[in-house]
């Protein structure tokens, strides 16, 4: 059985943007800006981590190389 992604709408009137309150715990500011990305966003986040976690590496095995 495939799960369906449910995108959750958030509207400033009935749920306030936790994620920009810094005086909250932070699971509940993740949370909140999780629920509020679409899946495109969060793909985009992983592929700027990834990307600079090979930059890092290339650039590491660059210096052992030469």
């Amino acid at each position: 059985m495939k799960k369906k992604f449910v995108k959750k709408k958030h509207s400033s009137e009935d749920s306030p943007e936790l994620y920009k309150n810094p005086k909250k715990p932070v699971k509940k500011p993740v949370k909140d800006l999780l629920t509020r990305m679409t899946l495109e966003e969060k793909s985009a986040q992983m592929m700027c981590i990834w990307q600079q976690k090979l930059k890092n590496w290339l650039m590491k095995m660059e210096t052992l190389i030469s």
